[in-house]
């Protein structure tokens, strides 16, 4: 039997490219022993032995092409990969690889005749590669979604990774807050482009965005007609709804807020925006708006905002200012048990505090059930589960303090000397403290592991003098309503001799080279200060991007299937559940791991989450009674959104099952 050749050259093919390439080398060799210059002559592909088999079996064939930044298979099995270690990839590149692998039948290519295999190899890779991307655009042809400040297309981020990428942007460089960077991506692609004379500028109008109608999730309705919205800014002013409310002051909850948001000649009727004291305060800080523009609620008290309904704000447990809204809805006169309940969360950490002091508040008015609940399910999905609050901070402060005691050599087992140890002076230092410790954060939040840290090591928390964020932890720590003692105005600071604990925005976390422009900046404040540092270590609060739970998330399509295991799974959470119980306990060693031995600066991720994990909102659900769960986060995945809405369902089961016991 003959041999076939994998590659399907032809015999003949073959024997006269060798007996043209023997007579070429004969040639060569003649020559280089006459001249010995003769430079050596590549080989061709036919020159060498290529290994050959009568029955190799044909597995795959693949094909690449540059064009999207995705990956896809036919593999229905093949997990969707998360990349929750990345938070500083905001946009798609223009040119990247997609791997597509094509499986084939492995015996049904072994019996192929010569004729077909010929057959199936004159199809074009142009064809296969049109079909393809037919295919691509499918999946990732949505509604552009940008960026407010710099423009950024954010449309395959989840909308907590846009709030992420947001909140980075309005703190990167606060004299530009509100405004747009320019768009360099524009000039790079096109640099022979004229400037643009006088005359055009004069005459060319950045064209007016059309405001999209409010969606019927960020509007809430009671029996007696009355709308009010919540978290609706971005959209067209309605016509008949006065009543504006902000959950807290987070860019992707307030982006449409402005100072002329009032305007008569935009609004057909005056509207009022109800906030907490703090959000309130930082609102006229940042947009001028006018304090009687504004109604402040306060909190663990009812308002009443209109003669029938009234809310309850309580602590969200999020960022500061944060809060969760319960409206009732009573008769005229008649005002023992509420006729309708709706309970916002806005974006809030679950935690069994929250749910008692919500459940009494219900109890007061002998309605214990909620007709509806719109629920912040950033993290609605199975093994996204990571550690309290309490636990992250309380570990993060030891580690700290472990480090200031023991030094980073004993801490990490690193005999290795820090570059610090030799720019140190020699003599006495200036301050007591020679580790830096520096806390990435957004415009607001984050500031409980700072602050945690703080009364650890008995220090003040310095932050920029003269800066957004310097005037608004100042206003955070003046109207203090729900934190303990450390949250008091004397603990800020702007002198570098007071602290060992800086807040910074995440940005200054983002590599060596952000860290030592930071330290650069602080040499302009005091020239010598940075001489008497000996190390400087960097925590990454941040919990989309931790490495502590999910890598990737499984796409089943089999969800209605896997209903009864799903309910088996929160009655056995339940069952387990404990007060003040961390399934997920976080230990140092997880930050002891994260050490990098030839790093000048340490920069430790760690999985501090201002949003409720996975079985936090498994508890939250299971535990209070609700007629109708609306999800307020990953609305633009209609997969998702059939994945949340049969949780919703297993919660149910749940309640039943728990009220029959």
């Amino acid at each position: 039997m003959s041999r076939k050749s994998i590659v399907q050259i032809r015999r003949s093919e073959v024997k006269r490219k060798r007996s043209s390439t023997a007579s070429s080398t004969s040639e060569g060799e003649t020559l280089h022993k006459n001249t010995h210059t003769s430079s050596k002559r590549q080989r061709t592909l036919t020159e060498f032995n290529i290994p050959t088999s009568s029955n190799l079996p044909v597995r795959s064939s693949s094909y690449s092409f540059s064009r999207f930044s995705c990956s896809t298979s036919n593999k229905n099995t093949e997990p969707v990969i998360i990349n929750d270690d990345d938070h500083n990839s905001i946009c798609l590149e223009d040119t990247a690889k997609v791997e597509i692998t094509i499986d084939t039948d492995e015996e049904e290519l072994v019996s192929l005749h010569d004729n077909e295999v010929s057959a199936i190899e004159n199809r074009t890779e142009d064809r296969i590669i049109t079909e393809l991307e037919e295919q691509v655009n499918v999946k990732v042809s949505t509604e552009v979604i940008q960026c407010p400040i710099c423009l950024e297309n954010l449309s395959h981020l989840e909308l907590y990774e846009r709030e992420t990428h947001c909140d980075t942007c309005i703190g990167s460089d606060p004299s530009n807050m509100g405004t747009p960077k320019k768009n360099i991506r524009s000039f790079i692609s096109n640099p022979s482009s004229p400037a643009k004379t006088k005359r055009d500028i004069a005459t060319s109008k950045k064209p007016t965005r059309v405001k999209l109608v409010l969606p019927s999730f960020k509007i809430i309705k009671f029996n007696n007609g009355h709308e009010i919205v919540v978290d609706g800014f971005n959209y067209k002013a309605s016509e008949t709804i006065s009543q504006y409310f902000l959950s807290h002051f987070h860019s992707d909850h307030y982006i449409g807020l402005k100072k002329s948001w009032n305007n008569p000649d935009e609004n057909p009727i005056k509207k009022t925006l109800y906030c907490s004291k703090i959000t309130a305060i930082l609102v006229n800080l940042k947009f001028k708006i006018p304090m009687d523009e504004i109604q402040i609620l306060p909190m663990n008290k009812r308002f009443w905002i209109t003669d029938t309904i009234s809310v309850v704000t309580l602590d969200a447990n999020h960022c500061p200012g944060a809060i969760i809204m319960l409206f009732q809805e009573f008769l005229a006169n008649s005002y023992d048990k509420p006729i309708r309940q709706i309970l916002h969360t806005g974006d809030f950490r679950s935690n069994a505090k929250m749910i008692e002091t919500i459940q009494k508040w219900l109890a007061e008015t002998a309605n214990e059930t909620i007709d509806q609940v719109y629920l912040d399910t950033t993290y609605m999905t199975m093994g996204y589960n990571f550690p309290s609050q309490h636990s992250v901070c309380e570990t993060v402060a030891d580690f700290t303090l472990r480090l200031i005691k023991h030094g980073k050599n004993k801490t990490f087992g690193d005999s290795q000397r820090n570059l610090f140890h030799f720019q140190r002076k020699k003599t006495l230092t200036t301050h007591r403290y020679r580790v830096l410790f520096l806390v990435g954060t957004y415009t607001i939040g984050k500031e409980k592991l700072a602050i945690k840290i703080c009364e650890f090591l008995k220090t003040k928390l310095f932050v920029m003098p003269n800066s957004v964020k310097f005037s608004m932890m100042l206003t955070v720590l003046q109207n203090n309503e729900n934190q303990n003692d450390m949250w008091d105005e004397s603990l800020l600071t702007s002198n570098l001799h007071e602290s060992s604990v800086h807040l910074v925005p995440i940005r200054v976390l983002k590599s060596q080279e952000t860290i030592e422009a930071y330290l650069k900046s602080l040499k302009e404040l005091e020239t010598d200060y940075v001489k008497d540092i000996e190390d400087v270590v960097g925590f990454i609060p941040t919990g989309w991007s931790h490495n502590f739970g999910l890598k990737y998330q499984k796409k089943n399509d089999d969800d209605e299937n896997e209903m009864s295991g799903n309910t088996e799974y929160c009655l056995e959470l339940m069952k387990n559940d404990r007060d003040n119980d961390d399934e997920n306990g976080f230990e140092i060693s997880s930050i002891l791991r994260q050490y990098k031995k030839y790093n000048k600066f340490q920069v430790f991720n760690v999985p501090y989450s201002e949003h409720s994990s996975f079985n936090d909102l498994v508890k939250f659900g299971c535990k209070l009674k609700c007629s109708e769960v609306i999800p307020t986060v990953n609305l633009n995945n209609l997969w998702k959104v059939r994945y949340m809405t049969n949780w919703f369902q297993c919660w149910e089961n749940v309640r039943k099952t728990r009220a029959a016991k």
